[in-house]
């Protein structure tokens, strides 16, 4: 009887010094409680917080060394780019985020984020700043083209023939002819090219071809062309 009240205290004490033990230590190199990692170190900001915590855009292996995630939208330690955060996505970003590979503006098409670059901030040319291609207008080799209609010429100076041709490029940037559209409620039918060409006058005498285009692009939409109040496209 004596022996087996022995063996149960010695049990217990067992069990006791398995689950005691000393509180977990944040700092020391070894992962216990309620920490998720330990680097050894009391620092933040290197992927393990100082209460031995993942922190926000890290990642940490079985030896709780913490590497940045690059492609997760947070930039943190020496990353500078993130192919998730901003215009371009991948397109401007390196693969380790830690080189940025191009930007809006710099004359170089990056092909998944861009339908055009034209090296310029300008957004009546064909190309948005934010490199897409106005409307109306079509880009290839970062050169954008609208009509074929000399941009110098004055409506009150076109030929019958270019009108057309500037009715047509104008009737095709807001869906082609006959095209419906509905802009916050409102039903819009776009005249037909011959309606366009007989009528075109009416953007102003003195307008010419060139600020016509523009001003179609400065929309931005179909809906922006169509509620313009706009008295005239020239000023």
């Amino acid at each position: 009887m004596i022996k087996a009240v022995r063996f149960l205290a010695l049990g217990s004490l067992l069990l006791l010094s398995a689950c005691g033990g000393d509180a977990p230590v944040c700092g020391d190199g070894r992962v216990s409680g309620g920490e998720q990692c330990d680097d050894s170190n009391a620092f933040a900001h290197d992927g393990c917080s100082t209460t031995c915590q993942i922190e926000v855009g890290y990642t940490c292996d079985d030896t709780f060394h913490c590497d940045p995630v690059c492609g997760d939208s947070h930039l943190v330690a020496a990353e500078v780019c993130d192919p998730s955060v901003g215009p371009g996505f991948e397109q401007y970003c390196a693969a380790n985020c830690m080189m940025s590979t191009g930007r809006c503006g710099d004359h170089v098409l990056q092909n998944k984020a861009e339908t055009c670059d034209d090296g310029n901030a300008s957004a009546a040319d064909g190309c948005t700043n934010a490199c897409q291609a106005s409307l109306g207008f079509t880009c290839a080799n970062n050169v954008c083209d609208a009509s074929s209609v000399d941009g110098t010429k004055t409506f009150a100076s076109l030929t019958a023939g270019e009108r057309t041709t500037l009715c047509s490029w104008f009737i095709g940037a807001l869906g082609g002819p006959g095209a419906q559209n509905t802009c916050s409620g409102v039903t819009y039918t776009n005249a037909s090219v011959s309606m366009c060409a007989s009528n075109i006058v009416s953007g102003g005498p003195s307008c010419t071809v060139a600020a016509f285009e523009s001003w179609v692009a400065s929309k931005g939409s179909i809906c922006g062309v169509m509620q313009s109040t706009d008295a005239t496209v020239c000023n």
